[in-house]
């Protein structure tokens, strides 16, 4: 709610401001949305951004090759380094302790207390991947307003999407005022994005957390559909946050990149990762993938590289071996759909293959550990598959008002993404009446529907 006083007043400030002072403004509301809460991230930020900016600097103004390399290798470390003491240390402590037997997976220690800053592995990433740019022949910004800006900009700091300098840093250049063009242009997708998030994700997550919190306590076919639930869930958390932070961009006159294309319509895992989490996709193409070898080298690298970047990207969502399950899962049928793919065609049962893959492979991602992930997959392959034991043990995880509510809210988000894929919705809202009917409907379902109790966005702990 804190948020709902933070806009207006950064608008406010904003509009009445000249254009010279719009940018401090917004670093400064930046730093202080983000540091509210735990200051010292805030300095872990701006140590990111200093050793960055002055890291393609060097090697902006080096004219040889050696020296190049170790201020790109400096600003790999650096990065690398901070994602590896916040995020990974527990993950590699934990590990050797349960190998060694000093500790079980069930025990607390130290380390599980390590407090990840929300958005590390964005803001990190998205900084990275400048300083790489600039080593690749992109200029240097000479104005370190304006590089912490673009690391820092509050709409998509803490969960993307992942912009990059070349498109997204020209924008930041100028700051006009607030249009009532910037206005009507950002509304749409900053309501849908909370109806979303508020009506659809937090609403599936009081039956999808008790489910995953004790799945030995459900029968197969319950934690079959509630697999699919995560996959609905955790796809309007993800992108849900992504639109509104586009509508508050769009409100200062800012585009992001477009991040999600609802990837549910896909007819192959190929299909899926083009249409899903677009901005990271890319990121891991062009920083991991192609610098691995991309497809050269033969069929056994090409395949090694595939494999490699989904387990890395895996192990980039979550301090969490089950993250690299997640990860090893897609890689593995993603090489598996490049031996297939002049043999078999699917139109339409490729939809089905694809989510019902998706959804199951989600269960690695949403465990909370292995322990968990194997008590899932275990209950699930051997459990009863009474279908009868749905309704009720649903019923148990919540009353059925609430449950209805749920089931219209996840109607209402097909209808809509159906219509989005099918340009209908595109056509329709090209007239103001129209669109305008649209936000009110939607703003009126986000109160009656919407779950307001306090549920932070599944990335910030990412």
């Amino acid at each position: 709610m804190e948020f709902v006083y933070f806009l207006p007043a950064v608008l406010v400030l904003y509009q009445i401001l000249p254009s010279a002072w719009r940018r401090i403004l917004l670093l400064l509301a930046s730093y202080f949305f983000y540091s509210v809460h735990t200051p010292w991230c805030g300095l872990l930020l701006l140590a990111t951004t200093l050793v960055d900016w002055y890291s393609a600097l060097r090697i902006d103004q080096s004219t040889g090759q050696k020296a190049k390399r170790i201020w790109l290798f400096v600003s790999i470390i650096a990065n690398i380094g901070v994602l590896c003491a916040f995020k990974y240390s527990a993950l590699v402590y934990n590990t050797f302790g349960i190998l060694s037997g000093v500790i079980s997976d069930t025990t607390w220690n130290v380390w599980d207390g390590l407090i990840i800053p929300a958005g590390l592995s964005f803001y990190t990433f998205q900084s990275l991947g400048y300083t790489i740019d600039v080593y690749r022949g992109m200029r240097a910004e000479r104005d370190v307003i304006q590089f912490g800006l673009f690391v820092s900009y509050f709409p998509q700091l803490v969960a993307g999407p992942i912009e990059r300098y070349k498109t997204f840093g020209t924008q930041l250049q100028h700051w006009h005022r607030i249009t009532s063009e910037n206005i009507v242009a950002g509304m749409q997708p900053l309501l849908w994005g909370f109806f979303k998030k508020l009506v659809v994700a937090d609403r599936l997550a009081e039956f999808v957390n008790p489910v995953f919190a004790a799945p030995e306590n459900f029968s197969a076919g319950t934690l079959f559909v509630v697999a699919f639930l995560f996959m609905i869930q955790a796809y309007c958390d993800f992108s849900g946050y992504t639109d509104i932070a586009t509508g508050v961009a769009k409100w200062l006159g800012k585009d992001l990149v477009i991040n999600w294309r609802r990837p549910f319509f896909s007819k192959s895992l190929h299909e899926f990762w083009q249409r899903n989490h677009i901005s990271m996709t890319s990121w891991f193409r062009d920083y991991l993938y192609i610098p691995l070898g991309g497809n050269r080298g033969g069929r056994f690298n090409h395949f090694r590289n595939i494999f490699l970047t989904f387990l890395i990207s895996g192990l980039w969502h979550g301090a969490g071996w089950n993250f690299a399950i997640w990860g090893a899962l897609h890689g593995i049928v993603f090489i598996i759909e490049i031996l297939l793919r002049d043999k078999i065609r699917l139109p339409f049962l490729g939809s089905i293959y694809l989510l019902t893959f998706h959804a199951l492979s989600l269960i690695a991602f949403r465990s909370s550990g292995f322990t968990n992930l194997s008590e899932y997959y275990s209950q699930f392959f051997t459990g009863s598959w009474n279908w009868s034991l749905l309704c009720i043990e649903l019923r148990t995880l919540n009353d059925l008002f609430p449950l209805l509510l749920t089931l219209l809210g996840v109607l209402l988000f097909v209808v809509y993404e159906y219509c989005e894929e099918r340009q209908i919705l595109q056509r329709a809202l090209t007239h103001p009446t129209a669109a305008l009917t649209l936000q009110i409907v939607i703003t009126i379902l986000i109160f009656v529907l919407g779950n307001f109790n306090t549920t932070e966005f599944i990335y910030f702990h990412f």
